[in-house]
């Protein structure tokens, strides 16, 4: 069939026939706009799932960001119960310091003096 065209020759600019192997199919739109109602019910439930996505990514957030303050405030009670502690013993120290001071003091001269000299 490399002949000429049982029609004639094509006019320039018309159309070539469609390729029905590689090209995208054609959208048969029936008596009601099926194909597009179809259409934007698949976009629509692509959406949706989209936000569901969201929406179950969000929920985990929250939940996420409730057990982190639950946390926080867990870990603040613990720190003042450890300043608490510390300051307490710091008093303490300061106690048993000026006790020794005045059990030193109380010390006659001599006795200090000769403590001193046998450390130096």
């Amino acid at each position: 069939m490399s002949g000429p065209s049982r029609h004639g020759p094509r006019p320039t600019g018309a159309r070539q026939p469609r390729d029905t192997l590689h090209g995208p199919p054609l959208r048969r739109i029936g008596r009601w706009g099926a194909a597009a109602y179809n259409d934007r019910y698949a976009l629509h439930l692509r959406v949706m799932s989209k936000l569901q996505e969201l929406a179950d990514r969000v929920e985990r957030l929250l939940l996420r960001h409730q057990e982190q303050q639950r946390t926080h405030a867990l870990l603040q009670q613990q720190l003042a119960a450890v300043t608490q502690e510390r300051d307490q013993l710091r008093s303490r120290l300061n106690t048993a310091r000026q006790r020794i001071d005045t059990l030193l003091e109380r010390l006659p001269a001599e006795t200090r003096d000769a403590g001193d000299g046998g450390r130096a």
